[in-house]
């Protein structure tokens, strides 16, 4: 009944171009909103992708891992994205290198998360 009222081009998201999805991307999913729909009826392939996907490894890594063909990965992906489920991006590794956006207002943020981040990777910060 959810799914019938949703429509996901009402959150300001456009359905990617597929052709814009490369074998070197991965994908952040927001579990949160993929729990909320895969409970409804969800096919065994997809709820399969979405529980082994893991952002450290490419669209290309995941369809080997899975035994899946790496086209229906990039669809499985493009399908989260047009949903408002996930967002392509580059895959996580530790030699890249992450910043917080400057103009993020940091008195809105736990200060707690600022400690175990810096408990964490203290020893790679500039």
């Amino acid at each position: 009944q959810v799914l019938r009222t949703f429509n996901p081009f009402t959150m300001g998201q456009q359905p990617p171009n597929i052709n814009d999805i490369k074998p070197f991307h991965t994908i952040l999913i927001h579990r949160s909103v993929c729990s909320e729909y895969l409970e409804l009826d969800c096919a065994p392939r997809f709820k399969k992708f979405i529980d082994q996907n893991n952002p450290k490894y490419s669209l290309l890594e995941i369809s080997i891992e899975l035994n899946f063909d790496l086209t229906e990965v990039i669809f499985y992906a493009a399908h989260l994205v047009s949903w408002g489920a996930g967002k392509i991006i580059n895959v996580i590794s530790k030699e890249s290198v992450y910043a917080i956006n400057p103009n993020i207002n940091r008195s809105t943020l736990n200060e707690n998360l600022f400690i175990k981040f810096r408990k964490k990777f203290n020893n790679d910060l500039l």
